[in-house]
């Protein structure tokens, strides 16, 4: 995760640099981002809480997403790796802990992301270990990661707003959708599967903007709506 990677995505997307181990003159702090959960109970097929906070972070902001590791922070702080089991695993197994912060001026409505089963999550009925229950949340509305509500037997990966779409036939790609969208210097965590050799994004990411009216245009559309109000009154009196 030294290396460093930077590629321009195919058209229809939002094209950004993707850049790994970019050193800290684009350090992001993840602290508080994610949960701490070290000994925490285990859920699903998972063990013990083993991290005390993030162990991936991505930076996103219009033109670039910047992921570094607990293993390999960059200059960011606030990434952990693990006290037990794989290196950037949260429950003593396999999963990750992923933040996200939006470091730009934009919403950020979702993300693409990709990794050597990534998106390849545990039975959602009987063994799902996402970050759910070793977080201490209920699972949010849109969150089909598990069922029917986050426990230990089955712990949603989806945190407090994320959700999942679009995965692939082989697990290695899916979005990650942000409910209400991520504004400018918001951040908020989830879980995935980690990826062979802790290599995310290694063949593209990319994210897409919010589309929700900014309150400029919903003002601009309330002035229109007044206007034909004042409008149909005027002949109606004059109708009168």
């Amino acid at each position: 995760m030294n290396t460093k990677l930077t590629s321009l995505l195919l058209a229809g997307t939002a094209a950004i640099a993707i850049t790994f181990g970019s050193g800290s003159a684009s350090a992001t702090s993840f602290t508080g981002v994610c949960p701490n959960v070290l000994g925490h109970a285990s859920a699903g097929v998972g063990g013990t809480g083993s991290a005390a906070g993030c162990t991936i972070g991505i930076s996103v902001n219009s033109t670039s997403l910047i992921i570094n590791t607990g293993l390999s922070p960059n200059g960011d702080t606030g990434l952990f790796t693990s006290t037990s089991g794989g290196a950037l695993a949260y429950e003593s197994n396999e999963d990750v802990l992923i933040g996200i912060k939006n470091t730009g001026t934009g919403t950020i409505g979702s993300v693409t992301l990709t990794g050597a089963s990534l998106f390849d999550l545990e039975n959602p009925t009987n063994g799902a270990d996402g970050i759910d229950f070793y977080a201490n949340i209920a699972k949010n509305a849109s969150d089909t990661s598990c069922s029917p509500v986050s426990s230990a037997t089955a712990s949603c990966y989806g945190g407090p707003i994320s959700f999942f779409t679009n995965i692939t036939a082989g697990l290695n790609s899916g979005t990650v959708n942000f409910i209400g969208g991520l504004g400018p210097g918001q951040s908020t965590y989830f879980s995935l599967e980690e990826p062979t050799n802790n290599a995310i994004c290694a063949t593209g990411c990319s994210h897409t903007p919010f589309q929700a009216p900014e309150p400029a245009s919903l003002a601009l559309l309330g002035s229109g709506l007044l206007g034909l109000a004042g409008l149909r009154s005027l002949r109606r009196r004059k109708q009168g």
